[in-house]
């Protein structure tokens, strides 16, 4: 009977100390159970935000792109408009020229009409890099009228350089940590 009460107390010594790994076991598993929980309820909100960005980002964008169709039509029937108009003035000004020398011829006059004509503007340098300044433009008669249209300005000033000027980042030495 010694031999059977010496098992028992071994066995039951055994089964305290399996219990006790039990409960420390199945206390870590709650408590990573509780831990993952908590970081897939995180994972989840980030997503959720995440998710909303995107479909935010992907309204704006089909926004954007009904904006730039339109734009692009309003552009090409524009530019379409404007050169129909230049060309029914440059039209309108041959003909202007051509019943100009019949009525000179009309009215007995020898006259070679001639329109002034200039070159290309000549742009001088800004007189600032930065933040605003102004340059000039110049050009010259190439041909001189003879009773015909007058020349343009021969000079005009325009603005240039509107960009802010860089600012220069200066550093100093190294300190050591400050308070928080």
């Amino acid at each position: 009977e010694g031999g059977i009460s010496d098992r028992l107390d071994e066995l039951t010594a055994q089964l305290s100390k399996l219990e006790h790994y039990c409960e420390q076991t199945d206390e870590s598993l709650v408590g990573q159970l509780a831990n993952l929980g908590d970081k897939l309820r995180e994972a989840q909100t980030t997503l959720a935000a995440s998710t909303k960005m995107q479909i935010d980002s992907e309204s704006q964008a089909a926004l954007r792109g009904r904006q730039h169709a339109e734009l692009k039509k309003e552009y090409t029937n524009t530019m379409t408009q404007c050169c129909s108009e230049q060309n029914e003035a440059r039209s309108e000004i041959c003909a202007l020229t051509k019943i100009r020398g019949e009525l000179y011829k009309m009215e007995g006059h020898k006259v070679f009409i001639t329109d002034c004509a200039v070159s290309d503007w000549v742009v001088a340098d800004c007189s600032r890099s930065c933040e605003g300044g102004t340059r000039q433009l110049r050009r010259t008669i190439t041909v001189a009228p003879n009773g015909g249209r007058a020349c343009p300005p021969l000079t005009a000033t325009e603005t240039c350089n509107t960009q802010k000027c860089p600012i220069d980042c200066r550093l100093g030495m190294w300190s050591g940590w400050s308070s928080c």
